[in-house]
């Protein structure tokens, strides 16, 4: 068991040892394993306060392994909140406010085979239609006539079903065009990473580079190329 939380603690950047100071074992209905030794060998090596099994028939059955949190007798899936420095996105999916990015745990996604991308995070440039979100378009007129969409589009949905996690929207020159950082008067353009810092990052996907380039807990972006702004 050691060896599997320390491969969790390499892989994942949301599992600390903290979360270690209470374990629930899930069993399997009508199973009557004894998780005493199994808990003992945990302890000599983590600070371990408590421990109980439950039976997985009591539980939602999207449980998976991973740090959660009790909250009002509930077990909540934990988060991890990066700060967006380099202002690449529009809204987090969750929650859907700024400055801060949530992100899920990857533990869940390291045994599921049938799912290629389970564990990778993605952010898209803010055309892509986003089941619940308006879309921006990089314009405040535009935004201010979408409404909520029905639906996610079929590019993004294709990559949820495969696993990814979908953590936010980006950045865009507004209408899809191109703009440099002085030109762009709706939404402050995103910080190039590089140099100083201070070089352009802009164009019609420059939200979509400046989040790949900037955060290593984001394993890719999408983007659109109407003329050479992916180039």
């Amino acid at each position: 068991m050691q060896d599997q939380i320390q491969a969790w603690l390499e892989a994942d950047d949301v599992f600390r040892p903290e979360f270690l100071a209470g374990i629930i074992f899930v069993t399997p209905e009508g199973c009557q394993a004894d998780y005493s030794s199994l808990f003992g060998g945990i302890s000599k090596h983590h600070r371990v306060e408590w421990w109980t099994a439950i039976s997985s028939s009591l539980l939602d059955e999207g449980l998976q392994s991973g740090p959660y949190v009790m909250v009002n007798r509930r077990i909540c899936k934990a988060l991890r909140l990066y700060d967006d420095v380099n202002g690449g996105f529009i809204v987090a999916t969750k929650p859907q406010v700024l400055p801060g990015v949530a992100v899920s745990s990857r533990i869940a996604g390291m045994k599921l085979e049938e799912r290629p991308l389970q564990g990778l995070r993605f952010a898209v440039k803010d055309v892509f239609e986003i089941e619940g979100l308006q879309t921006t378009a990089g314009n405040r007129a535009f935004y201010s006539l979408s409404k909520p969409a029905r639906a996610t589009c079929a590019a993004v949905q294709g990559l949820i079903d495969a696993g990814a996690e979908l953590i936010g929207t980006l950045q865009l020159g507004s209408l899809i065009a191109r703009e440099e950082p002085t030109e762009s008067v709706d939404f402050h353009a995103s910080f190039n990473p590089r140099a100083d810092g201070y070089q352009s990052a802009w164009s019609s996907s420059g939200g979509s580079g400046s989040a790949i380039a900037s955060y290593d807990w984001i394993n890719f972006t999408l983007g659109t190329d109407s003329k050479a702004s992916s180039a």
